[in-house]
């Protein structure tokens, strides 16, 4: 259920920690329900998925959350169209 989702999230592997503006767009995914349809064992890739989508297409959430330290309404709007757009990808991809 969401404890194992979002303990399936925050699993990180030493070599490569997360940086915190990906932490707060993937939990928010995870407690906002983005990823109930998702399977624990392909969490994994759609999480990979969403941080290369996030570094190039959704920059200027990531900047607003490293610069404000919050998740602002404008921000929170970018963020869910952003996991709309990986969500629709990943799911035609892993079907």
């Amino acid at each position: 259920a969401l404890g194992s989702r979002i303990v399936g999230v925050l699993k990180q592997k030493n070599e490569s920690p997360v940086e915190v503006a990906h932490q707060v767009c993937i939990i928010y995914a995870v407690v906002n329900g983005f990823l109930n349809d998702i399977e624990l064992d392909k969490l994994p890739e759609f999480e990979k998925r969403l941080y290369e989508y996030m570094d190039v297409s959704g920059y200027d959430v990531l900047n607003a959350i490293r610069t404000t330290g919050k998740l602002e309404k404008d921000t929170e709007e970018g963020l869910k169209k952003a996991l709309n757009a990986v969500k629709a990808e990943f799911t035609k991809v892993t079907e």
